[in-house]
């Protein structure tokens, strides 16, 4: 079983160091924390807030975390790895995203079209499902 942890509160905390790997991370709010070298691997952020983190997240590897319903607002991800992570449901608005891997990434109830694309790295269903969402039609060609 996954340790969890569940309305956790933390306020200008650094968690430079913190190792939240593996973990369950149930309603926990961070609001001006230093998350920059903190280790995330295979953590699950269920319904988690981060406020004005966001000049602390660049280059995190966030591989296959769980950012669902995440409200990741404003926040500065240039270039993460959120190879397969699942952002189902996240708020994303206005997020800085250049030079992020966003490939196997879940990004179910996402609003991909407000979503700032350059530099991103996507696979070929992601950019897919982002042409469809703009109103392109994708086909084969005949």
């Amino acid at each position: 079983m996954r340790p969890e942890r569940v309305d956790e509160e933390h306020v200008d905390a650094d968690l430079s160091e913190a190792d939240f790997s593996g973990q369950d991370l149930v309603r926990c709010r961070f609001t001006r924390c230093s998350m920059r070298g903190a280790r995330l691997v295979e953590t699950r952020l269920r319904n988690c807030t981060l406020i004005e983190c966001d000049r602390n997240l660049r280059g995190l590897s966030l591989r296959k975390v769980r950012l669902v319903d995440a409200d990741l607002f404003g926040a500065d991800l240039e270039g993460a790895d959120l190879r397969q992570a699942d952002l189902s449901g996240a708020n994303l608005m206005r997020v800085r995203l250049r030079g992020v891997d966003l490939r196997g990434a879940t990004l179910e109830r996402v609003d991909v079209t407000t979503l700032p694309l350059k530099g991103v790295r996507l696979d070929i269903h992601q950019a897919a499902m982002i042409v469809t969402a703009l109103g392109a039609r994708v086909e084969d060609e005949a």
